[in-house]
């Protein structure tokens, strides 16, 4: 799916929550594309509460910016 294109840059993500275990957690996992170049990346968290959940792609996302 894509979540976010321009012209620099298309990223293709899908997240993911383990709802039915004790322990729960989420995963945000896709790539991103340039011209030159693939990066494929995966997160993965615990989870313990609901509003953790947004978490899985802002931590991901941070890590894009520090990246470029």
């Amino acid at each position: 799916m894509v979540v976010e294109k321009n012209p620099r840059y298309t990223i293709r993500a899908k997240t993911g929550w383990a709802t039915r275990i004790k322990n729960q957690h989420g995963w945000y996992v896709g790539y991103v594309e340039t011209d030159q170049n693939v990066w494929f990346f995966a997160t993965n968290l615990d989870i313990g509460k609901k509003s953790d959940a947004a978490y899985r792609k802002e931590i991901t996302m941070e890590a894009f910016k520090k990246k470029a």
